[in-house]
This record gives C-alpha cells, sequence and structure tokens, in this order.
C-alpha cells in the first residue's frame, strides 16, 4: 500500500494536489479496474484543466464522481457497474472523510472482507455494496457510520452473524442483508431502529424464532425476512406495523396459527406466507385487510372453509391458497372481486361449484383449482375479457357441456380439464385461438367427434381426448 501511496505523495510535495484529487487517485489505485472505467481519473487530467481550487474542481466531472454544486466538495462516489475489485485504501477514505455522504460499489467483483476502511466514511448517509461477492463476516465497526440511513447489502456471500453494532444506527431507514449466508438469529435490537422503513433479511441461514420487537417498527412500510429456517410462529406483535405494506415470511419454516392480529394491518397491500407450517383457520379479521391485492397462503397445513370475507377485498388481484387442506365451498363472493387476476386453490377438499360470476369482471388470467370434489357446470364468463391464459380445471367432478363461450376465448394458452364428468361436444373453434398450445380433455364423457377446426390449430402441441365415448372418425385434415 504504501508503495502504491510514494508517488501520489511524490505528487503532493511537489505541486500542493488537492485532498479531493489525491483521495480519488489512492482510491483508483487501490482498485482493479480490467475495462478501464476509471480510467479518465488520472492527475493529468486534473492539472491540465488548470483550476484544481475553484469551486467547479475538474475531477467533479470524472465518471462517478459527485460534487457539492455550492462547495465543489466530494460528496458522492458512485462505481457501481464497472467489473472493479480490489479494496478501497484506509488514505482513500480518510481523505474523504470530511465529506463523502454516499459510496456506491454495487454490481461489481469486489471479493473477501469487506475494507474496514468504509468504517472511516463517518458522514456516510448511503453504503450500497450489493451485488458484489464479499465472502466473510461482516466485519466489526458498522456502528461508527452513526448518519447511515441506507445499508444495502443484499447478494453476496458473507457467513456468520448479522452485523453488531446495527441497533446503534438509530437514523438508519433502509437494512438490506438479503441473500447472503447470514446464520444465527435476527438481533433483538434491529427493533430498536425508530427510523426503519425497509428491512430485508430473505435468503440467508437465519434461524431461531423471530423476535417480537420487530412489531415495534412502526414506520416499516416493508417486511422481507422468508426463505429462511426460523423456529416458532409469527409474532401476534407483527399486528403493530400499522404502516406496513408488504410483508413476505415465505419459505422460512414458520409454524402455528395465522395471526388475527394481521387483520389490524390497514395499508397492507402484499402478503407472502407460502411454504411454510401454518396450521389452523384463515382468520376471519383478515377480511379487513382493504389495502391487500396479492394473498399467498400456499403450501401449509390451514384447514377449514375460505372466509366469505375474503370476496371483501376489492383490491385483490391474486389469491393463492392451493396445497393446504381446506374444506367447504369457494364463497360466491370469490367470484364477484372486481379485481381479481389469479385464483389458485388446487389440491385442497373443496366442494360444491365454482361462483358463476367467477371472470364476468373481465380480469381473469389464471384460474387453477384442479385436484379438489368440485362439481357443477363450468360458468360461461370466464373469458369476459379475454386475457384468460391458463385454465386447469383437472381431477374435480365438473358436469354439463363445455362452454361455447371459451372456444371463443382468444387469450387462451393452456387446458387442462382432464378427469371430470364433462358431456356434450367440444365446441368448434379452439382451432382458431392462435395461442392454445395445450389442450386435454382425456377422461370425460365428450360424443360427437373431434372438430375439424382443432387438429389444423397452427398452435397447438398436444391433444389428448382419450378415455371418452367421442364416437366417429378424424377429420381428413389430421395429419397436416
Amino acid at each position: 500500500g504504501l508503495l502504491l501511496l510514494l508517488p501520489l505523495l511524490t505528487i503532493t510535495a511537489a505541486s500542493s494536489a488537492p485532498l479531493p484529487l489525491l483521495a480519488l487517485l489512492s482510491l483508483k489505485s487501490s482498485l482493479n479496474d480490467p475495462a478501464g472505467a476509471l480510467s479518465p481519473w488520472t492527475y493529468a487530467a486534473a492539472a491540465s484543466s488548470g483550476a484544481t481550487r475553484s469551486l467547479s474542481p475538474p475531477w467533479c466531472a470524472w465518471p462517478g464522481v459527485v460534487c457539492d454544486a455550492a462547495t465543489g466538495d466530494v460528496v458522492g462516489v458512485d462505481l457501481s457497474r464497472r467489473n472493479l475489485s480490489g479494496t478501497v485504501s484506509p488514505t482513500a477514505a480518510a481523505l474523504l472523510a470530511p465529506t463523502l455522504a454516499s459510496l456506491n460499489l454495487s454490481w461489481n467483483a469486489f471479493t473477501g472482507e469487506l475494507p474496514p476502511a468504509v468504517f472511516l466514511l463517518r458522514r456516510l448517509v448511503k453504503l450500497d455494496i450489493s451485488h458484489n461477492f464479499f465472502n466473510s463476516t461482516f466485519p466489526d465497526g458498522i456502528a461508527r457510520l452513526g448518519s447511515l440511513a441506507v445499508l444495502d447489502a443484499y447478494s453476496n456471500c458473507f457467513v456468520g452473524q448479522l452485523p453488531r453494532g446495527i441497533g446503534e444506527l438509530q437514523r438508519l431507514e433502509h437494512l438490506n442483508l438479503g441473500g447472503s449466508f447470514f446464520n444465527g438469529s435476527i438481533p433483538v435490537e434491529v427493533g430498536q431502529l425508530p427510523q426503519l422503513r425497509f428491512l430485508h433479511l430473505a435468503g440467508n441461514a437465519l434461524s431461531g424464532r423471530l423476535p417480537r420487537e420487530l412489531g415495534e417498527l412502526t414506520l416499516l412500510k416493508h417486511l422481507e425476512i422468508g426463505y429462511n429456517g426460523y423456529n416458532g410462529s409469527i409474532p401476534a406483535e407483527f399486528g403493530g406495523l400499522k404502516q406496513l405494506q408488504y410483508l413476505d415470511i415465505a419459505a422460512a419454516n414458520v409454524s402455528g396459527p395465522l395471526p388475527p392480529e394481521l387483520g389490524g394491518l390497514a395499508r397492507l397491500e402484499f402478503l407472502f406466507l407460502f411454504k411454510n407450517r401454518l396450521a389452523g383457520a384463515i382468520p376471519s379479521p383478515w377480511s379487513r385487510l382493504q389495502a391487500l391485492q396479492v394473498l399467498d397462503l400456499s403450501d401449509n397445513q390451514l384447514a377449514g372453509a375460505i372466509p366469505a370475507g375474503l370476496g371483501e377485498l376489492a383490491n385483490l388481484t391474486t389469491l393463492n391458497l392451493m396445497s393446504n387442506f381446506l374444506s367447504g365451498t369457494i364463497p360466491a363472493t370469490i367470484g364477484e372481486l372486481p379485481n381479481l387476476e389469479v385464483l389458485q386453490l388446487w389440491n385442497n377438499s373443496l366442494v360444491g361449484r365454482l361462483p358463476e360470476s367467477l371472470g364476468t369482471s373481465g380480469r381473469l388470467v389464471r384460474l387453477d383449482v384442479s385436484t379438489n370434489s368440485l362439481s357443477g357446470p363450468i360458468p360461461s364468463g370466464l373469458c369476459t375479457g379475454h386475457r384468460l391464459l391458463r385454465l386447469i380445471l383437472f381431477a374435480n367432478r365438473f358436469d354439463s357441456a363445455i362452454p361455447a363461450s371459451l372456444a371463443n376465448c382468444s387469450s387462451l394458452w393452456r387446458v387442462r380439464l382432464e378427469s371430470n364428468r364433462l358431456s356434450g361436444t367440444i365446441p368448434s373453434g379452439f382451432g382458431a385461438v392462435q395461442n392454445l398450445t395445450y389442450m386435454d380433455l382425456s377422461s370425460n364423457e365428450l360424443t360427437g367427434g373431434i372438430p375439424a377446426d382443432l387438429v389444423i390449430s397452427p398452435s397447438l402441441e398436444y391433444l389428448n381426448v382419450s378415455g371418452n365415448p367421442i364416437g366417429g372418425t378424424l377429420p381428413s385434415n389430421t395429419w397436416r
């Protein structure tokens, strides 16, 4: 390191180079830059511009350098997406420390330990080291950055415990430590960050119980802590997160009942709890989640009926409850949801009919209720808006004829109606559906032959009508 700095010291002695210039050249000397992204960072370029002490110094025009317009101080260094590696020299950090407020090293090729010199930058408000390959434990010292509002270390290879001293960053608003290999439990002190609005710890190897103290983050809007391996249940205290808009605890090994207290999260728009060990009923107070747009409780052990109150969530676009032990009927109110685009209820024990109004809003894109015990006719309005892509109804007890309206559904891509009790003829028109690639009508009670237009469809790749008393002969143009 000293050898690298000798030329800079010589420059300083010979020409009294300004400290910001020396800092930036020291930083460049500590980085590996195979693509030459920092090639404009040279003393010669600065000297040739002349006014190295003006309020608009030449290095302020260098790529990645942000200066204060009023003072000319270097307040930001953005080196993102430049294929850089190496380190941050202590000399550069010490010289930049009085003014630097933002450091962005994201989307590069840094490896090894996070340079401890970063913790010399005590005026930092934003530190972004995301999308790199840092692969050691997180070094001590983060508590020195008392002005920090944003800490983003997403998508690295950090190991060991979450950084010590996080709880001392009382100005922190955005904390993203997801996508690494952090282990151990979530420190209780994370719940003591009064300004925190965004918390992302997903995709690590965290364990232990979820701290109920997280429920004290009264300004929190985004909580993403799934894809870990916790023990125990979701704390009822999370119902105190009154500003929360996004909650994701998916694939996290949590168990126990769904907390009714979450029904008080009036601003919640996205709720992802899929792939856990949650059991019991869906709480009826969740019908108060009037802002909710996406609800995904799939791949759990939930039982009982689908609350009719979910059909009162007028903003709901996606309802995923598949792979549970739900029973009873599908509430008629679900079919009346004005913005519903995705309804996936497959692999449960549901009975009765599909709501007659399902799809009539014109928004439905995906419907999958396969592997239940549903019966009755297929609603004729499923493709009212011509947006329906996937119609998956197999392994039920649907009867009556296939609605003729489906054969005119121009958006259809995949249709699976096999293993039901459908009767009547196959409606003409499916062959003209330009996006239809897969159609399985097998194991029903269909009659009346195969429509000629179906076998000359330009897009159809798979057609199965076996296990039907379909009768007739194959259309003459089948083999074309």
